[in-house]
């Protein structure tokens, strides 16, 4: 943004997600196999990361919070 002063701020995010979309596409297209797994460590798999991403937005959301409380 520094070096294309004329460039709305908007654009800014059209180009953002455009990026990540193009980086995940492309990085997502190796696939690698999983090892094999019992039928529980699937489901014991799933709840631990469902656990880490309910905790990672629990996080994000109280730190939302905290920076609106701070700044105003």
């Amino acid at each position: 943004a520094r070096f294309a002063p004329g460039v709305s701020w908007l654009w800014w995010n059209v180009a953002g997600c455009l990026a990540a979309w193009l980086v995940g596409h492309f990085a997502g297209r190796e696939r690698v196999e999983p090892a094999p797994a019992p039928h529980a460590a699937k489901g014991n798999e799933t709840r631990r990361l469902v656990g880490i991403l309910l905790t990672e937005f629990a996080l994000i959301l109280a730190g939302l919070a905290a920076l609106t409380v701070a700044v105003g």
